[in-house]
């Protein structure tokens, strides 16, 4: 594994611990503020692979297959917002305790819409998952 890899899988690993702090903190009964609810559209990619490969490369079709195998061994999913080319990196919802990577994986390289909280951390867009389904689907 190279170093690249390495690195991703620690950011993905810190920030679970800092995105899913602030979800612990909540369940201990402090005040905090009302969730805000947002639904992101786009395609679901291996957050390591869509940064290391060039721009088109690690998404797509073409790419299903690799990126479908690096998820399922633990590297970080994410999804690419259609729209605005936006990579968000998809965190556990503290709720469910179900892994976005399990949660996501028969959606994997496809368009979904994610209905979640959205939030910025130390420069890293970040998505819980609050529910899921194909893009387009009412």
């Amino acid at each position: 594994m190279n170093k690249f890899i390495k690195e991703v899988i620690a950011l993905a690993v810190v920030l679970g611990f800092i995105g899913g702090g602030v979800k612990v903190w909540a369940h201990k009964g402090e005040v905090h503020e009302e969730e805000k609810i947002t639904a992101v559209t786009g395609e679901v990619v291996c957050y390591a692979c869509y940064i290391e490969h060039d721009e088109g490369e690690g998404q797509g079709e073409k790419h299903k297959k690799c990126g479908l195998d690096c998820v399922r061994k633990g590297l970080p999913v994410g999804i690419l917002e259609a729209k605005t080319k936006e990579l968000y990196l998809v965190m556990l919802d503290m709720e469910d305790h179900v892994a976005p990577n399990e949660k996501l994986d028969p959606y994997f390289g496809q368009s979904v819409t994610i209905k979640g909280e959205a939030f910025k951390k130390k420069g890293v867009k970040l998505l819980t998952i609050k529910s899921v389904e194909k893009a387009g689907k009412k």
